[in-house]
Protein backbone atom coordinates (compact mmCIF):
# COMPACT_ATOMS: atom_id res chain seq x y z
CA UNK A 1 0.00 0.00 0.00
CA UNK A 2 2.58 2.29 0.93
CA UNK A 3 4.11 2.14 -2.78
CA UNK A 4 1.31 2.67 -4.48
CA UNK A 5 0.85 5.91 -2.16
CA UNK A 6 4.47 6.83 -3.41
CA UNK A 7 3.15 6.69 -6.76
CA UNK A 8 0.34 9.10 -6.18
CA UNK A 9 2.04 11.64 -4.93
CA UNK A 10 5.08 10.98 -8.17
CA UNK A 11 1.52 11.28 -10.26
CA UNK A 12 0.82 14.48 -8.76
CA UNK A 13 3.94 16.06 -8.49
CA UNK A 14 4.32 15.23 -12.37
CA UNK A 15 1.66 17.17 -12.97
CA UNK A 16 2.01 20.14 -10.90
CA UNK A 17 5.42 20.41 -12.64
CA UNK A 18 3.77 20.23 -16.23
CA UNK A 19 1.25 22.61 -15.16
CA UNK A 20 3.67 24.91 -14.57
CA UNK A 21 5.54 24.30 -17.54
CA UNK A 22 2.74 25.17 -19.83
CA UNK A 23 1.29 28.00 -18.18
CA UNK A 24 5.10 29.19 -18.28
CA UNK A 25 5.43 28.74 -21.87
CA UNK A 26 1.49 30.13 -22.50
CA UNK A 27 3.13 33.43 -20.42
CA UNK A 28 6.33 33.57 -22.74
CA UNK A 29 4.34 33.00 -26.45
CA UNK A 30 2.30 35.68 -25.47
CA UNK A 31 5.26 37.99 -24.23
CA UNK A 32 6.82 37.71 -27.62
CA UNK A 33 3.34 38.18 -29.60
CA UNK A 34 2.65 41.50 -27.92
CA UNK A 35 6.77 42.99 -28.43
CA UNK A 36 6.28 41.33 -32.01
CA UNK A 37 3.18 43.68 -32.61
CA UNK A 38 4.96 46.47 -31.06
CA UNK A 39 7.91 46.26 -33.19
CA UNK A 40 5.44 45.93 -36.70
CA UNK A 41 3.19 49.00 -35.61
CA UNK A 42 6.31 51.08 -34.98
CA UNK A 43 7.92 49.88 -37.94
CA UNK A 44 5.15 50.34 -40.32
CA UNK A 45 4.27 53.92 -38.53
CA UNK A 46 7.94 54.81 -39.23
CA UNK A 47 7.53 53.77 -42.49
CA UNK A 48 4.20 55.37 -43.69
CA UNK A 49 5.45 58.41 -41.25
CA UNK A 50 8.91 59.01 -43.82
CA UNK A 51 6.19 58.20 -47.14
CA UNK A 52 4.00 60.92 -45.79
CA UNK A 53 6.78 63.07 -45.25
CA UNK A 54 8.21 62.58 -49.01
CA UNK A 55 10.92 60.15 -48.45
CA UNK A 56 9.34 57.40 -50.65
CA UNK A 57 11.98 55.17 -50.61
CA UNK A 58 12.62 55.03 -47.19
CA UNK A 59 8.96 54.76 -46.04
CA UNK A 60 9.03 51.70 -48.26
CA UNK A 61 12.23 50.17 -47.40
CA UNK A 62 11.04 50.35 -43.95
CA UNK A 63 7.90 49.29 -44.27
CA UNK A 64 8.62 46.10 -46.42
CA UNK A 65 11.63 45.53 -44.35
CA UNK A 66 9.05 45.08 -41.24
CA UNK A 67 6.97 43.22 -43.03
CA UNK A 68 9.72 40.69 -44.53
CA UNK A 69 10.78 40.25 -40.44
CA UNK A 70 6.97 39.30 -39.78
CA UNK A 71 6.53 37.11 -42.16
CA UNK A 72 9.75 35.37 -41.54
CA UNK A 73 8.99 34.98 -38.40
CA UNK A 74 5.82 33.45 -38.39
CA UNK A 75 6.91 31.09 -41.33
CA UNK A 76 9.94 29.57 -39.13
CA UNK A 77 7.55 29.80 -35.93
CA UNK A 78 5.47 27.38 -37.95
CA UNK A 79 7.85 24.76 -39.40
CA UNK A 80 9.06 24.71 -35.82
CA UNK A 81 5.56 23.55 -34.29
CA UNK A 82 5.26 21.17 -37.12
CA UNK A 83 8.92 19.78 -37.01
CA UNK A 84 7.88 19.59 -32.66
CA UNK A 85 4.62 17.65 -33.49
CA UNK A 86 6.47 15.05 -35.42
CA UNK A 87 9.22 14.35 -33.00
CA UNK A 88 6.52 13.72 -30.32
CA UNK A 89 4.04 12.29 -32.58
CA UNK A 90 5.88 9.76 -35.46
CA UNK A 91 2.37 9.37 -37.18
CA UNK A 92 2.49 12.90 -38.25
CA UNK A 93 4.99 12.58 -40.43
CA UNK A 94 2.97 9.94 -43.09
Amino acid sequence: MRIMGAFDEQRKHRIAIEKQVVSSQMKESNRGQIMGFIVALIGLSFGSFLVYSGHDVAGASIAGITLVGLVTVFIKGQNRQDKDLKEKDPRQSQ
